[in-house]
């Protein structure tokens, strides 16, 4: 069997503009700017990807517009939704666009049991691609311990902690914008960072970038 995808496959964030209309052009840019820097794919409509915002007309541009950038055996859309139907439709789209695989969640409107999990999955494959599920709330087997993260991730680790936050998105975003990247601001319910928590974010990610190019 063929996997549906391999490598690295990486959640992206969503550029937006002041006026907070999806910058699709920049969306474009930075799909193919993580490729060129050693990504093997990348997951539109992710929760980093703000999806829960997006209107049904914005989610699938973003679907098409990864596609185009990068080619659709590398694009692999979050497809969560409510229900399985509506997670189904998105995943129908990803086949249409020309998407190779999708990623899902277990329903989220409710705590589902297994059987309704299972349930979920398989009306989500019926759309006929590769189903990649996403276990967010449990962790990999392997124990990243303090003494080894710090081991790997002396200099990022102020930056990647960020993930594990609420804001998470903003402080993503924010570090794009430090980068020369566009993040650019995000969609209601998310508020922008408060002083503290932009001053550590920009703080970390300064730090990280002095390392980055003292390592070139």
């Amino acid at each position: 069997m063929t996997k549906p995808w391999h490598g690295v496959t990486v959640a992206t964030a969503l550029p937006l503009t002041d006026g907070l209309s999806i910058d699709l052009d920049g969306y474009a840019a930075h799909c193919r700017r993580l490729l060129d820097e050693g990504c093997d794919g990348v997951v539109p409509n992710g929760s980093l990807g703000e999806y829960q915002t997006l209107t049904p007309q914005e989610r699938a541009r973003v679907v098409e517009t990864a596609v185009a950038a990068v080619g659709g055996e590398r694009v692999m859309p979050g497809v969560a939704a409510y229900g399985a139907l509506e997670a189904r439709r998105w995943a129908e789209q990803a086949r249409e666009a020309g998407c190779g695989a999708v990623m899902l969640l277990p329903p989220t409107a409710y705590r589902a049991d297994e059987r309704s999990v299972v349930e979920h999955y398989r009306e989500v494959a019926r759309a006929g691609l590769p189903v990649v599920a996403y276990n967010n709330p449990h962790d990999t087997r392997v124990d990243l311990t303090p003494g080894l993260l710090a081991r790997l991730y002396r200099t990022l680790h102020p930056l990647l902690r960020w993930d594990s936050e609420t804001v998470f998105v903003q402080a993503v975003k924010l570090a794009m914008d430090l980068a020369g990247h566009r993040g650019g601001p995000c969609r209601p319910p998310r508020l922008p960072l408060s002083a503290e928590q932009e001053a550590a974010v920009r703080e970390a990610t300064l730090r990280a970038l002095i390392a980055i190019k003292e390592d070139l």
